[in-house]
């Protein structure tokens, strides 16, 4: 397993399988080095298989010490693959798929329970085949009560 980091967001990658040791962005174009030569890497499938993507956010209060309740998701996003959003509490986790398949880059909306509630959250999106992921966006109903 290899880890590399985006350094313009600072986004840490799992890379698995390949020993990949560095990437590099040329004329539009990624590609991977490691002991077996130079890659391009292409395509939306790795050795046949469906390439498996997620990204966990860190947790969050929303500047406020108030219970929260996540009322939508909003994720922009280019795929031919429906895409799961997660919500994780102390609580417990919850998954909310979207069906979100069209291979366009549009933004899918999803509603989430009501019945979550937590002073701090973490949310996430995972999926297969993800060409775009620009912007994941969560609306916050806030609480009255403090915890």
């Amino acid at each position: 397993m290899r880890l590399s980091m985006n350094t313009v967001n600072a986004a840490v990658t799992q890379h698995e399988g390949e020993d990949i040791v560095s990437f590099a962005a040329v004329g539009g174009k990624v590609f991977a080095a490691g002991p077996g030569g130079l890659y391009e890497v292409t395509g939306t499938l790795d050795d046949g298989d469906d390439i498996a993507a997620s990204i966990v956010f860190g947790e969050q209060d929303f500047g406020s010490d108030k219970q929260k309740r996540p009322v939508a998701a909003y994720v922009e996003a280019k795929t031919a693959m429906p895409l799961t959003f997660h919500v994780y509490t102390p609580e417990g986790d919850y998954d909310y798929p979207m069906n979100n398949d069209s291979g366009e880059l549009v933004v899918h909306k999803t509603p989430l329970g009501k019945g979550i509630k937590a002073k701090r959250l973490q949310y996430g999106v995972s999926g297969h085949n993800i060409g775009e992921l620009p912007e994941v966006t969560v609306l916050i109903g806030a609480g009255a009560r403090r915890v």
